[in-house]
């Protein structure tokens, strides 16, 4: 049984459309009034995408799946942070596979859009889009597959809706894990 590391989920700073610019300026700012407990409801249901990757890898590839907290900077984290990854990227993940008696490392990362803004930036389209990267023990990447959620329409400061986006991705990342295996 090969044993792996899961590199709990990190976001990529949330990306709101710049126009139509009074539109977009009150949704950014319905956003940035509602950060806090957007960001509350983000933690709790990447907890459950993380959950959910562990047991999707153990049980589709057989695999003993050990979760690490994120050791990487999250304020400098970007879509394609570990399919892009730096020498000092890979080098953390070797040292984690290490350390941890791993062959493999997966490497999720996340970022919510909202792609359109309604008329007075009442509401927003939105979508959560992740990459999920998997590197071997000497951190080279060895698969690379990417998951979306359908789009939700919702106001700027609506944490439950914002709380689907998450829960959309789980379906599409756990119907791409089996593929990430065929070469």
């Amino acid at each position: 049984m090969a044993r792996v590391i899961l590199i709990d989920t990190g976001m990529a700073e949330r990306s709101l459309p710049m126009f139509p610019l009074v539109d977009a300026g009150i949704y950014a700012l319905a956003v940035n009034g509602a950060k806090a407990k957007l960001n509350e409801t983000q933690l709790e249901r990447l907890e459950v995408v993380n959950t959910s990757l562990a047991a999707s890898f153990g049980e589709v590839y057989g695999a003993e799946v050990q979760r690490v907290v994120s050791p990487f900077d999250l304020a400098t984290m970007t879509l394609t942070y570990f399919s892009k990854a730096t020498a000092a990227i890979k080098a953390e993940v070797a040292r984690l596979c290490a350390e941890n008696n791993a062959e493999y490392a997966i490497c999720p990362t996340g970022r919510v859009i909202t792609a359109s803004i309604g008329m007075l930036g009442l509401n927003g389209s939105s979508y959560a889009t992740f990459e999920l990267a998997i590197l071997d023990k000497s951190g080279e990447l060895v698969a690379l597959g990417n998951a979306y959620s359908p789009t939700v329409v919702s106001g700027a400061a609506d944490a439950l809706n914002f709380g689907t986006l998450f829960d959309g991705v789980i379906n599409s990342l756990n119907l791409l894990i089996p593929l990430l295996g065929q070469r």
